[in-house]
């Protein structure tokens, strides 16, 4: 199917945006709304005009994918930036058969005492993670965030205070795996990765309640062949698997173990189809050309040498 022509304000869209502005920036530029030029450029995304560079978070840039094969832009890979702001996203790794396990919700801990907001220390002394100094106020109550890294991932967590309750919100970031069962290992890591940030914060003079997840384990593979025949504009809650491009990569998204291991091991039975076919294919050409020459043989008065050959040498 051939992609729709852009818009004249669709182009300059685009252009600015591979030009490396900001989508906040494009709209100031364009004098419109921020909503409106996010917009465009999921459109531009979705058809394949743009693609995100993976490796940046906010602000997100994109790049010309008939033009770059890999993003010009090179931000510094794990850990915190330059200017601590926060963690760079990891490099991402283009293969149909790792599972990126990851949440849509969070884990929730009650705070039955609110202990200390100094920076985040383990037995030992080491810093994982601080509270960031500013608070956002949603309606009803107060949140404060702190970033953590664990595992070498960056985990949020924040404090909300409403009217009469206290919780603890965690995102646990995500994990990538490859092999069976892959769903389960990754949402038991991540699991385990939010039981160490409680243990950290009980260290830190906190007391918290049993973590309860609320959300869904979602495990995406990159690239995945199925991409093709998904239909990205529509979502359907009752489908075993989702296409998803919200985190700036084409994925198929598996909500269950045994889907997600189906989705897992589909690439490399596609391949070997496809090895298959082409297999079958070679040896029927061959036997066409045999065919062929053989005609031409006959039709010249040429003998057809079959089985033991008195020419002798290489020819026998």
């Amino acid at each position: 199917m051939t992609a729709p022509k852009l818009t004249v304000k669709e182009l300059k869209i685009r252009g600015l945006l591979i030009e490396g502005h900001s989508r906040k920036s494009v709209a100031k530029i364009m004098r419109t709304s921020y909503s409106a030029i996010r917009v465009v450029a999921d459109r531009l995304e979705f058809l394949g005009y743009i693609r995100r560079d993976p490796r940046t978070i906010s602000p997100i840039m994109y790049y010309d994918p008939q033009v770059a094969s890999a993003p010009s832009a090179q931000p510094q890979i794990g850990g915190y930036d330059g200017n601590n702001q926060g963690m760079m996203a990891p490099e991402p790794v283009h293969d149909p058969t790792l599972s990126r396990v990851h949440l849509a919700g969070s884990y929730l801990c009650d705070v039955l005492f609110e202990g200390t907001t100094d920076p985040i220390r383990d037995r030992a002394g080491r810093v994982y993670g601080h509270w960031r100094a500013d608070t956002v106020a949603p309606k009803g109550r107060t949140d404060r965030y702190a970033d953590l890294t664990v595992e070498d991932q960056k985990v949020t967590i924040c404090l909300r205070r409403g009217k009469s309750s206290l919780t603890l919100a965690i995102w646990p970031g995500e994990t990538w795996l490859s092999g069976a069962d892959a769903y389960d290992r990754g949402a038991k890591q991540l699991t385990d990765r939010v039981n160490l940030v409680c243990a950290l914060m009980r260290l830190n003079k906190w007391r918290l309640g049993p973590p309860a997840l609320k959300g869904v384990v979602h495990a995406a593979h990159v690239d995945s062949p199925l991409i093709a025949l998904s239909d990205r504009k529509k979502i359907n809650d009752n489908a075993p698997i989702q296409a998803d491009t919200s985190a700036g990569n084409c994925e198929i998204e598996a909500f269950s173990n045994s889907d997600n291991n189906v989705l897992a091991f589909l690439p490399d039975h596609i391949r070997g189809l496809y090895a298959r076919a082409k297999g079958i294919e070679d040896l029927l050409a061959s036997l066409v050309r045999i065919q062929e020459y053989q005609a031409q043989l006959t039709a010249t008065g040429m003998p057809i040498l079959s089985g033991a050959s008195d020419l002798g040498g290489m020819y026998q």
